[in-house]
């Protein structure tokens, strides 16, 4: 099995099943890196970003792969798992808003600030102080 350029439309397609380096399995693209940074690179250089998944065995390595690509949702040592009380949505062209947990509901809501004096006295509304 040859390795997958990055710049071919299979790469930039959405794809459903995994990118991974060095394992030749059936239905897997295999982009071969050097190291953290090309890897972040080329998982970002797409238009979408629904959902990332990083294995390793460094905590370290997990937490700042998490954070640095571009994917609403990152599974490490795991792959697609869901819950209700989890945000769920995309990046870039892979959506826009969350489905499920607390954030789901916040897009329903909007914010108002309401400020209520108790003063005996109404104090002048153009005096800062």
């Amino acid at each position: 099995m040859d390795a997958l350029s990055h710049n071919l439309e299979a790469y930039c397609s959405p794809v459903f099943h995994p990118m991974v380096q060095g394992i030749a399995l059936e239905g897997v693209s295999i982009i071969p890196f050097e190291d953290d940074d090309e890897v972040v690179a080329i998982g970002n250089d797409v238009v979408f970003g629904l959902a990332a998944g990083v294995w390793t065995e460094n905590m370290r390595r997990a937490i700042t792969m998490s954070e640095r690509l571009q994917a609403g949702t990152v599974w490490v040592n795991m792959y697609r798992a869901v819950s209700y009380t989890m945000p769920f949505g995309g990046y870039k062209r892979s959506g826009l808003g969350r489905e499920l947990g607390q954030q789901a509901v916040l897009e329903y809501m909007q914010t108002k600030s309401v400020w209520i004096s108790t003063a005996e006295e109404m104090a002048n509304p153009f005096v800062i102080g």
